[in-house]
């Protein structure tokens, strides 16, 4: 895998501030082969180098971190993990081996698990009415 110069990071990880429109396509071409493992692989996680909040320091989101830190249930895990594959291969170029370009298989996932999503939501809100 290819490094910056300046921060000596992969590409995909580089923390440098961009100098300008020539350096916006400098991850083109440096990118890893798609992966299909069981382990922590690169299209789940993205590097975050200008936080939304002042004085952060920039930092790599991985997508199994932020579904734990939510609590996210098995549903909810599969839908987000799906929309960020999808947007991962849209925005960076970084994909799932055998993902299919046009992200036809990620978004049957989102359909299928925010299905499941909206039978949980209503026997919450059954259970809650129950209650009361």
């Amino acid at each position: 895998m290819k490094q910056c110069p300046d921060c000596l990071n992969s590409w995909q990880f580089c923390v440098c501030p961009p100098r300008g429109p020539a350096d916006a396509p400098k991850v083109i071409g440096t990118l890893p082969a798609p992966e299909f493992s069981g382990g922590s692989v690169d299209y789940y996680k993205v590097r975050i180098t200008h936080p939304t909040t002042k004085h952060t320091l920039p930092y790599t989101a991985e997508c199994n971190d932020i579904i734990e830190a939510l609590q996210m249930n098995y549903a909810q895990g599969n839908a987000f993990k799906a929309i960020w594959r999808q947007c991962a291969a849209a925005a960076l170029d970084l994909r799932k081996k055998g993902q299919d370009e046009e992200g036809l298989y990620d978004s049957q996932k989102v359909e299928f698990f925010g299905a499941r999503m909206v039978v949980q939501a209503k026997a919450r809100k059954e259970a809650n009415n129950a209650q009361t």
